[in-house]
């Protein structure tokens, strides 16, 4: 690559990377997956090393990508709250191994699980926690105590603790309460978190703590950041010491004399990764050695005394044996792929989503084709990539009517005169609230798109002058809220059969005018036109029960 074509490659993963960095660290919504985003680090690293002129005091490899929200006071850290530079395979693990040893340290090192969730301080001052503290860009970040004292893991009293103590932690969302949130989101039509780190950053960061404390989040604490009036000879010691005082700390830490026994350690946590409640994204390497640790240093990022390996997304192939279309509660059509059942992140996986038409449209997908799954975050199974297709099969096409009850789905989306809710062009009822359609407006004025609220007033683009749009002046009716409870055909069939002549089963329903006219024949004629409004009302028992009425007088479906 010429030098011209590295600065415009540069520049563009540069745009790319703090985009992202602002969306991961500061809105807790990235775009990216984690491995897009560390192939596009990994290649902005490359070209930096291969053009040293090219890197900028403000490039993301120079800095930790968060800043500290201007929801919450700010926090700067005594001590600074770096990053870990990242590992990709086991031979940029032994090049880690050689530059510890040719800067004269003899290393042992400890091993440990990387924790997927959001990096956070702990300060304690005679044993009362005091202050919270989110990463940030590692040297100031939010201040979060209120939102930190929900979570329940975290001690609030240390039993024989020093007069100061501050220790680093991962806020992570177990697998079970994300599950939870996320059907909660979804029954309340919200945008649900992408994987459980987003959603253990969001959920600490509110400014309400008793959402935070809602969210079932907990903590591992990794690092002793200061103690006063205690010293460690190794970083093993402190996390004994740690664990003693009451946090939580890594499930498995271990410690090793030399890099091949690290790396077996490494691949045994990935192996197991899948039986886990929470999410890592790799596993840590770190020099044990605390004095060889402050010989070692570090840059202006990256501490040279520990290395990440981050694990690669697991992806399987499997063969679509059907696509399966449901409909959600909002009318919603969603297509779902059955396959073969592969072992997948530590679980069976026999189903995922295929989201909407659009993304079979640009996957090809069909029925018998072989397709490549993964788990998005190591938790929501979802197909990637068509391997092979079955000779002679089409993609598949998403129905043209609805699979509930046939209407046609159309091709763009309505909205309900009643309530606002998206619904399919030439749908009889609203999906959202039960309401029905005039038959004579349900192609017109009828459905309206809350953004285009001065519809009418216009003609169509392209019309002759003065040609109005369908329905000009319509006023569509009033209907009853939303919950509204439903009309029984079998009581009003009942109440015409019995009281018909008084009009009472048209009372119930709502047609009140038929109501007062049948009641007004039996009454007025002192009962001798009774017999004429018993004949009306037991026709109109035979309509109901052949359906040519299954509305109220406001639109609404009648209950079976």
């Amino acid at each position: 690559m010429e030098l011209e074509q590295a600065r415009k490659r540069a520049e563009e993963l540069r745009v790319i990377i703090e985009k992202n960095n602002r969306l991961y660290y500061d809105q807790d919504a990235p775009e990216l997956e984690d491995f897009e985003y560390d192939a596009m680090t990994r290649e902005l690293k490359a070209i930096e090393k291969e053009y040293p002129e090219l890197v900028t005091a403000n490039s993301p490899t120079q800095h930790v990508g968060g800043t500290a929200s201007s929801k919450f006071s700010k926090v700067t850290h005594a001590v600074k709250m770096e990053s870990l530079q990242d590992a990709f395979s086991f031979d940029e693990l032994r090049e880690f191994d050689a530059r510890v040893r040719e800067a004269g340290v003899r290393p042992e090192y400890v091993v440990e699980a990387k924790i997927d969730g959001l990096s956070v301080s702990l300060e304690y001052r005679m044993g009362q926690l005091v202050r919270g503290s989110t990463r940030g860009d590692g040297v100031v970040g939010e201040d979060v105590t209120e939102n930190i004292a929900t979570i329940k893991d975290i001690p609030h009293e240390l039993p024989d603790a020093p007069e100061f103590l501050e220790v680093r932690g991962e806020v992570y969302m177990p697998h079970s309460a994300f599950f939870k949130l996320k059907e909660q989101q979804e029954l309340e039509d919200k945008t649900p978190f992408k994987n459980p780190r987003n959603a253990a950053a969001g959920s600490l960061r509110q400014k309400d703590p008793s959402i935070t404390a809602s969210r079932g989040l907990s903590i591992f604490v990794f690092n002793l950041q200061q103690c006063e009036g205690r010293s460690f000879v190794t970083h093993h010691e402190t996390l004994d010491y740690i664990k003693a005082l009451g946090f939580p700390v890594s499930p498995r830490y271990s410690v090793f004399e030399n890099i091949e026994d690290a790396i077996k350690e490494i691949q045994a946590i990935g192996e197991a990764r899948g039986t886990l409640e929470f999410d890592i994204d790799g596993a840590v390497i770190k020099v044990n050695d605390l004095a060889a640790r402050r010989t070692l240093g570090s840059t202006n990022k990256f501490p040279r005394w520990a290395i990440a390996f981050k694990y690669p997304p697991e992806v399987k192939e499997s063969v679509v044996r059907d696509i399966e279309v449901t409909v959600g509660r909002t009318g919603v059509l969603t297509p779902t792929a059955v396959f073969d059942p592969i072992f997948l992140a530590g679980t069976s996986v026999s189903r995922a989503s295929l989201h909407n038409g659009d993304i079979i449209a640009n996957l090809g997908v069909g029925i018998g084709d072989t397709v490549q799954v993964r788990k998005a975050g190591d938790i929501i199974p979802e197909v990637i990539a068509v391997s092979a297709h079955l000779p002679g099969a089409q993609p598949f096409q998403m129905p043209t009517v609805c699979p509930s009850c046939g209407v046609s789905s159309g091709s763009g989306s309505t909205y309900c005169a009643n309530c606002g809710a998206e619904c399919q062009p030439g749908a009889v009822f609203c999906s959202h609230c039960g309401c029905q359609f005039a038959p004579e407006q349900a192609q017109q004025t009828y459905y309206q798109d809350p953004s285009q609220q001065s519809y009418q007033n216009q003609a169509y683009p392209g019309a002759d002058p003065g040609y109005q749009a369908p329905g000009q002046g319509y006023q569509p009716p009033v209907y009853p809220p939303v919950g509204t409870p439903l009309k029984s055909k079998m009581a009003a069939g009942l109440l015409g059969i019995f009281l018909g002549a008084f009009g009472v089963h048209n009372f119930y329903l709502g047609y009140t005018t038929k109501a007062v006219i049948q009641l007004c024949l039996t009454l007025l004629s002192c009962g001798i036109l009774s017999f004429a409004s018993g004949i009306w009302g037991f026709i109109e028992d035979i309509m109901l029960l052949t359906g040519s009425i299954n509305v109220d007088g406001n639109g609404m479906p009648l209950q079976q």
